[in-house]
């Protein structure tokens, strides 16, 4: 993980009255991190702690009533399909980053994101995945590649898993 401009600001403002101890040089000074040229985010976004999980994406983004309710329905054929099982938060995000561009410049248009339902030491539900993958959908970069999300009919993985509805590639 490499620091950000924001990174090195708070670090100069946090160092700025520090002398070294006597006798020992000072560390080279560190230089500002040149702006990253288009690149996969490193980190997954975590949603705010008051901000409930979205059940679907409004369909108002150019998809019609009767295809979203055939998504919800499970009734139109599945392009693509992801298992994020068993990833970590991080490696999940990226994936699913890669993936959803991939089915996108594919002209894929309905994904299956397979999230698992997350199981805790206490039987409990915990699935970090599951949670955080409907706020990865919605914001970018996967935001702009995304028209709809649904949560998966029974057949399809129910709980643990999520239809996924792809804009159409632009040329």
């Amino acid at each position: 993980m490499t620091a950000s401009a924001e990174d090195f600001d708070v670090w100069r403002r946090l160092t700025q009255g520090v002398r070294p101890l006597p006798g020992r040089p000072l560390p080279p000074a560190s230089r500002r991190p040149e702006p990253a040229a288009k690149r996969e985010p490193e980190e997954p976004p975590a949603p705010a702690p008051d901000e409930a999980a979205p059940r679907s994406t409004p369909a108002g983004g150019g998809i019609d009533k009767r295809t979203a309710r055939r998504i919800r329905r499970g009734a139109l054929p599945i392009d693509a399909r992801i298992d994020l099982h068993g990833m970590t938060r991080e490696e999940a995000f990226r994936r699913l980053t890669r993936f959803i561009a991939e089915s996108q410049a594919a002209g894929r248009r309905l994904v299956l994101v397979v999230t698992g339902k997350g199981r805790g030491a206490d039987g409990i539900s915990s699935g970090v995945i599951r949670r955080d993958a409907p706020h990865w959908l919605a914001r970018p970069p996967n935001a702009a590649r995304v028209l709809d999300t649904a949560p998966a009919q029974p057949r399809h993985g129910g709980e643990g898993a999520l239809y996924v509805y792809l804009r159409k590639r632009r040329p």
